[in-house]
């Protein structure tokens, strides 16, 4: 028997997402943003359709959280966005096919990852017992100061996070370069994921330049950006406390950008 309530929850997480009026309007004038605009419908799309077919095949997966980031937005494929790029990774290191949960969604805040995706996830644990999450990564932020810009709501939200995301789950930092609010956020992200022993990839500090990593509409990562959250989140969860083996492959990126 199903649980109408996961149902619901489910269908809420997993709901197509379509491009708000402002970037459709702003993607009439502006190739880049109508190139990324018609991929937040495209990924959305398919990842539900994943992910719907992972649940019912069960096994290892890779759950994920958060925003249009999460989603692959900006990338040329969404088999070249972070999440499938980490799921890839997991699958070689356990040397098995790993799914991926996506309960991300475009334009999604931080309240909503705490008032939807997690939900979602917790009822999906409970109904699917031969779901395996081998790894959990929350990637969300953006928005909130971008749409809004109400920094004490927004650490007051990342304070949430940190102590709400189930256990195991990697949070990571939001790309921080010539904003000093977004290094604040980020500080406050990282000293109150260390106080509920949260894993940390630090994306911002791997992330020294924008140089050949931004999509067309100059917002999101390109490809290669993706390949970075990817590198840095891959480790994260290795690392994690869900991961068989816990290995940590080397950084191309230098020093290790983990934080525990």
């Amino acid at each position: 028997m199903t649980d109408p309530s996961a149902d619901r929850l489910l269908g809420a997480a997993l709901e197509p997402k379509r491009p708000g009026l402002t970037i459709r309007a702003i993607g009439t004038v502006l190739p880049g943003v109508r190139s990324t605009a018609g991929q937040i419908t495209d990924y959305s799309l398919q990842w539900r359709r994943d992910t719907e077919a992972t649940l019912v095949v069960g096994g290892p997966v890779l759950v994920v959280f958060g925003d249009s980031l999460a989603q692959g937005v900006g990338a040329s494929s969404r088999s070249a966005g972070y999440a499938a790029v980490v799921a890839s990774k997991l699958a070689r290191a356990i040397a098995h096919p790993v799914g991926v949960v996506n309960l991300s969604r475009s334009g999604a805040r931080i309240g909503d990852v705490l008032g939807t995706q997690i939900p979602a996830f917790e009822a999906l644990r409970h109904r699917t017992p031969a779901l395996r999450p081998i790894g959990g990564v929350c990637t969300v932020g953006s928005n909130d100061l971008v749409r809004s810009g109400r920094l004490r709501l927004a650490k007051k939200r990342l304070a949430a996070l940190a102590e709400q995301l189930p256990d195991g789950f990697v949070v990571a930092t939001m790309p921080d370069r010539g904003s000093l609010i977004v290094k604040h956020c980020n500080r406050h992200l990282r000293a109150e994921a260390d106080r509920n022993g949260r894993p940390v990839a630090d994306v911002a500090a791997a992330l020294t330049s924008w140089r050949g990593r931004l999509a067309g509409d100059r917002f999101h990562p390109n490809d290669e950006g993706h390949r970075l959250w990817a590198d840095v989140i891959g480790r994260a969860v290795m690392s994690g406390s869900l991961f068989p083996g816990r290995s940590v492959p080397p950084s191309p990126h230098g020093p290790s950008h983990l934080r525990r």
